[in-house]
């Protein structure tokens, strides 16, 4: 049986690999997701070879907050309207 110490060991390392620009499998509300360091350009490149996934469509990119969300990128009125309704649930 895991226990909360070995959890945070896997939490650890995958914050590690992450930060060394490596892909991590993690899983979320409905699937198994492949990511990575979103400023890392090397660890991008993999994640699209990995994914087959076209350069030109553009990938998600997971927040805990609308703050780090709003650090990304604009966020429109009737967007923060969805999030202040839904957060913190599932959401895309």
């Amino acid at each position: 049986m895991e226990t909360a110490s070995d959890t945070t060991d896997l939490i650890e390392a995958a914050a590690d690999a992450v930060r060394a620009g490596q892909l991590i499998v993690f899983p979320t509300d409905t699937v198994f997701g492949i990511g990575c360091d979103p400023f890392n350009a090397d660890a991008l490149e993999r994640l699209y070879e990995a994914k087959r996934r076209p350069r030109e469509k553009s990938t998600p990119v997971l927040v805990d907050s609308v703050g780090m969300a709003e650090e990304l990128g604009a966020i429109s009125k009737h967007c923060s309207q969805l999030l202040e309704k839904h957060w913190s649930g599932a959401l895309t």
